[in-house]
């Protein structure tokens, strides 16, 4: 048996991050999100909701975020709240989640009829459903690249 540095331990998930690259998105949705309705029937989706509450969509961004490099983070805000201030609790908790370990990513918004649309892209890797009760508790991750993989030619 291996035993994983890492403290996320999801064999299936741990696997598609694996063969992501830059580019590819990740989306981890609230447990209100229509999964089945706007997702390309070929993007896996991978159910955490054990029950209302458990596992958050913060704390599973945490892990995903400290697994794969994340340069961008897409947030579903309603018509209206582009400027709210103070933002929603779960939107400023996923900014914290990507930032502790990215900390150059970048947060868009979108509405979401703009979310459903990307979520349904071809370039989505995975859907992590959570069982997050905050409304508009779900967002896509962008992975990035490592800087320092790159290699210099004289």
């Amino acid at each position: 048996m291996t035993l994983l540095r890492s403290e996320l331990t999801h064999p299936e998930l741990l696997a598609i991050l694996a063969t992501c690259g830059h580019g590819d998105s990740i989306a981890v949705v609230d447990s209100n999100y229509p999964a089945h309705a706007h997702r390309l029937k070929s993007t896996p989706f991978m159910s955490l909701n054990i029950t209302q509450g458990v596992i958050a969509t913060p704390l599973t961004i945490s892990l995903i975020a400290a697994s794969v490099p994340i340069e961008k983070c897409t947030l579903p805000v309603p018509r209206g709240e582009e400027s709210r201030d103070p933002e929603r609790l779960v939107h400023t908790a996923i900014r914290a989640a990507v930032l502790g370990s990215n900390p150059g990513a970048e947060f868009f918004q979108v509405t979401p009829e703009e979310f459903y649309v990307l979520t349904s892209a071809a370039s989505l890797a995975v859907m992590v459903g959570t069982g997050e009760r905050s409304h508009y508790g779900s967002a896509i991750l962008t992975v990035g690249y490592l800087p320092e993989l790159e290699t210099s030619r004289p």
